[in-house]
């Protein structure tokens, strides 16, 4: 397939060459003027599905819905190394830096603005943009949406509602790695997607090893804690060669007391990242890791989304995630260079009561039964005696005929 602009321009700012097909295809749609919604997986270069044809409309806006402030800085850090003018709006910055970030979006002189949800409502961010034609909203990791949105980012709901207010409609593109058919659809009526154009590609992931690890159930949850952490140091010393590792917990309890214990064996080596952090402190330490200066990262779920750090090759889950999107997010940040990279979940009875008692503590009740039946299938998926990669892909609506060999499963049947 082949592309049907003239890109060759846009293609040397970013030191490219070629176009592979899964980006030809969302890249074509959206300079058609389409809304676009495009599943693909980590490592695939997504980003370029949306940065390119922004870098082609640079007299116009194009607004970035990110996740987390991670990856907002690695996005813009990246963008304005290529001579882009990209700029992303957080609390890390001052009130000055912010006032003339919103002067330069104003003034025309910004073309990628990387903006939360929550930025959204900001009187700043709406005086900043009046009067401006936006080319393009674009919702990374749009699975977000409904994962976040239902429960603690109520503002990822309001999107559709910002995109109505807009005077002029600009195109919407909306990506992410892990989104089930079902949810697809849900994602779009929210976001107020028109007869927008899916590309649908394979999420399988052939050098991830997958392996999990039941931990036997103890009266006494500190002794679990305790087991937790002695697999871990087993895991660790067993899967981690020479790159970084990324340790998930689900709450910032677990990732303090995770990240004291680890400091003490790893000197020099670890960092951390939840919210409460200060955001000074908490950028630093993303900084520290994304610079191959800690080789060591203990994190709540969001830390990694969509940043692009190929030497990954273990990640752990300390507890078990809510959901198998959750899980598959994370999982998917490691091996990103293409070469193989494990993937651990230590989990046990508790982590599932834990859960259970988040979710009877929300209000809402069809946000209730959303998270009930999340954490029921990542419990089939854990407790499964088949092939941990098919199942997933089976989640995600794809079929794979073959078992993936090497995950804790396929280990297992083979030696019946």
């Amino acid at each position: 397939m082949k592309i049907r602009y003239n890109v060759q321009t846009a293609l040397q700012r970013f030191r490219i060459e070629t176009l592979r097909k899964e980006q030809i295809e969302p890249i074509n749609s959206i300079l058609d003027g389409n809304d676009t919604f495009i599943v693909a997986p980590t490592s695939s270069g997504k980003s370029l599905d949306y940065q390119l044809p922004a870098v082609m409309h640079e007299d116009y806006l194009t607004v970035v819905i990110e996740p987390t402030m991670a990856l907002m800085h690695d996005q813009v850090r990246k963008l304005k190394s290529l001579g882009i003018a990209a700029e992303y709006v957080d609390s890390t910055l001052c009130s000055t830096e912010k006032d003339m970030i919103w002067n330069d979006v104003h003034n025309h002189r910004v073309s990628i603005l990387c903006i939360s949800p929550e930025r959204l409502s900001s009187p700043d961010f709406f005086d900043a943009i009046d009067g401006l034609d936006i080319y393009m909203v674009v919702v990374d990791e749009c699975h977000c949406v409904l994962e976040w949105g239902i429960s603690f980012r109520p503002d990822y709901l309001e999107i559709g509602e910002f995109f109505k207010s807009l005077k002029h409609r600009p195109i919407m593109a909306a990506l992410t790695a892990t989104v089930n058919p079902k949810d697809r659809k849900k994602i779009q009526r929210l976001l107020g997607m028109k007869k927008a154009e899916e590309f649908i590609y394979s999420i399988d992931r052939p050098n991830l090893i997958l392996l999990k690890e039941e931990i036997p159930s103890y009266n006494d949850v500190e002794k679990i804690f305790q087991k937790k952490l002695a697999r871990l140091k087993y895991n660790m010393k067993k899967y981690h060669c020479t790159g970084s590792m990324i340790i998930y917990c689900s709450t910032r309890k677990h990732v303090d007391a995770v990240y004291n214990h680890l400091k003490s064996k790893f000197p020099g080596e670890v960092v951390r990242c939840h919210s409460k952090m200060k955001p000074n402190t908490r950028a630093k330490h993303e900084r520290e890791f994304l610079d191959n200066e800690k080789t060591i990262m203990v994190a709540t779920s969001a830390f990694g989304m969509g940043i692009d750090k190929g030497d990954i090759d273990l990640i752990i889950h300390f507890d078990m995630p809510i959901s198998i999107g959750d899980y598959y997010q994370q999982a998917g940040r490691a091996g990103r260079d293409g070469g193989d990279a494990h993937c651990m979940i230590l989990y046990n009875e508790v982590d599932v009561k834990k859960w259970e008692a988040l979710i009877k503590s929300e209000k809402n009740s069809s946000t209730q039964k959303y998270m009930r039946k999340q954490l029921k299938q990542m419990r089939k998926f854990v407790e499964s005696e088949e092939c941990m990669m098919q199942n997933l892909l089976f989640y995600f609506g794809e079929t794979k005929e073959k078992t993936c060999k090497h995950c804790t499963c396929c280990q297992r049947n083979r030696r019946k």
